[in-house]
């Protein structure tokens, strides 16, 4: 879940904020600081992913709580959400790896924004995810195309069939029905799975016959 926190020193402004995002209650987790200090305090005992920050504020302007959030928190994203100051300025004040906003601003480009922020926050993340991680990542997301018949097996780029395990190339692998030809069965998640556990128990027995009907029906 998103971690988002809205600062501003205007009731009304995050009142108004409160209200068009609560829609995306399910998803993202939105928090509310009334001015500077109340941010700052409040990011001592909570991890957010993205800020989003008024620039002109009593006692603590926006420059200076995004310039300690950049020093404590630099894995958080970003947003100056402001009707005080152009672009420009903000860019002055706060530096070009903040993203700006003005008031008053669309929803819908607000979301898509904090969407956009959140992502180049993680960017540093990323960059250490180990290459079993994107192996891991990559078999699953093939292993769910072909379950639900989006690819099949031959679409799969060889690169990518190398990293699928056995139980996964036997139960798509293309079958040869002479009237029809060369076709790929689909098959539902259940039909999968089960198909998945036979072969890997199969694998464990190498001398165990391997039979194609026990996967397919070619009748």
């Amino acid at each position: 879940m998103l971690n988002v926190l809205f600062v501003d020193d205007e009731e009304n402004i995050l009142r108004a904020i409160r209200r068009c995002l609560k829609h995306l209650d399910g998803e993202w987790r939105m928090h509310f600081a009334n001015g500077g200090q109340e941010a700052l305090d409040f990011l001592e005992h909570a991890n957010c992913d993205v800020i989003v920050c008024d620039m002109i504020m009593p006692h603590m302007g926006g420059e200076e709580v995004l310039s300690h959030v950049k020093e404590r928190y630099p894995q958080m994203a970003r947003i100056v959400l402001s009707g005080q100051c152009n672009q420009a300025t903000a860019f002055r004040l706060v530096g070009s790896d903040h993203l700006y906003l003005a008031k008053p601003c669309p929803s819908n480009l607000l979301i898509d924004t904090i969407k956009n922020a959140c992502f180049i926050g993680k960017k540093a993340e990323l960059e250490d995810v180990s290459t079993q991680e994107l192996k891991d990542v990559l078999v699953g997301l093939s292993k769910a195309l072909l379950m639900h018949g989006v690819l099949n097996l031959s679409e799969l780029p060889n690169e990518v069939k190398m990293f699928l395990p056995a139980s996964t190339l036997q139960a798509y692998a293309p079958i040869i029905d002479k009237p029809k030809g060369l076709h790929t069965q689909r098959a539902s998640p259940a039909t999968f799975a089960s198909w998945s556990k036979e072969v890997e128990e199969r694998d464990k027995s190498p001398n165990t016959p391997y039979s194609w009907e026990d996967y397919f029906n070619t009748s």
